[in-house]
């Protein structure tokens, strides 16, 4: 094989063997938020490395096709073009992975979800009237109040009457990135309003919504 044609290979497997690490850590870091053995700063590494690798693309695709058009520049550029071309690909399937990844930890949590929906229930049929809050189920119907099992968002919040057709709701905020106001969300009612909302998308997963700001 000639040299230049060796050279050109081993470039490419280069570029796979970096592209690919920085890929995944776009999924493995919102894996690493969602579960209860992570760590919550793990949220944010996903939107400013994506964040800065957008950025760093654009200059550098811009940039190199002003390069290429001087005979000293050609080859520098040539290989910058291409490697920003090859991290297209990548940087997709990464954000699919990611959404995949995020989607599913919230059909568990949904899941996870059911005791304390229940006990809920249990209060208000009981006593005739939804609890004034959380702590108020403990301990005749929980034997204390329950983490979301995710460690970039612990805790569950708990309202009532948050709006005309609800009596009470239960959501975890879950903010993407350090700019962001997601929230998943359950209303006994269940009278959701699916699709384009105020300031955003709703997403039914299982009884619950995921509110996509």
């Amino acid at each position: 094989m000639p040299d230049e044609a060796i050279k050109k290979r081993n470039d490419l497997a280069r570029l796979v063997c970096y592209f690919v690490p920085i890929s995944l850590l776009f999924p493995l870091s919102t894996y690493w938020s969602v579960t209860y053995f992570g760590d919550p700063a793990a949220e944010t590494i996903y939107p400013v490395i994506l964040f800065l690798l957008i950025l760093v693309g654009g200059f550098s695709f811009v940039g190199c096709l002003i390069l290429i058009f001087f005979a000293r520049t050609r080859n520098f550029a040539k290989n910058i073009l291409f490697s920003t071309l090859l991290s297209i690909p990548f940087l997709i399937a990464s954000l699919f992975m990611t959404a995949h990844v995020r989607h599913n930890a919230f059909v568990a949590l949904a899941e996870r979800s059911r005791p304390l929906i229940s006990a809920i229930k249990r209060y208000e049929k009981e006593k005739g009237t939804s609890p004034p809050s959380l702590e108020s189920l403990v301990p005749e119907y929980l034997a204390r109040v329950p983490g979301t099992g995710m460690s970039a968002y612990p805790s569950y919040k708990y309202e009532l009457k948050p709006n005309i057709d609800s009596k009470w709701r239960l959501m975890v905020d879950c903010p993407s990135g350090m700019i962001n106001w997601d929230e998943f969300y359950y209303e006994p009612e269940q009278n959701y309003q699916l699709g384009s909302v105020t300031g955003g998308w709703n997403e039914r997963i299982g009884d619950w919504i995921y509110f996509h700001e």
